[in-house]
């Protein structure tokens, strides 16, 4: 009964550090896993950003090229007067 007893403690034992080493390797792969989000996470933020740059930056080649159809229409304008005083 004592031999019984004392197998059942350590299968028991056994169990209980099995199930140890289980959480603790769970635990090891729950901070990588969070490491990982936290890396993707922070490349979303960093693509968001350069996304908002492009189009910025869209905008003001926009800009860029609709003052340059003003000056260029302006000097058709001023080659037609210089034309008819000629």
């Amino acid at each position: 009964m004592l031999q019984q007893e004392l197998l059942s403690r350590t299968s028991l034992e056994t169990q209980k550090l099995d199930l140890m080493t289980e959480v603790s390797e769970l635990k090891l792969k729950l901070v990588g896993m969070e490491k990982e989000q936290r890396e993707q996470e922070e490349k979303q933020r960093k693509a968001e950003e350069l996304l908002q740059e492009l189009r910025h930056l869209k905008i003001k080649v926009e800009e860029l090229e609709n003052e340059r159809n003003q000056y260029e229409w302006k000097l058709k304008a001023t080659k037609a007067e210089v034309a008819q005083l000629q």
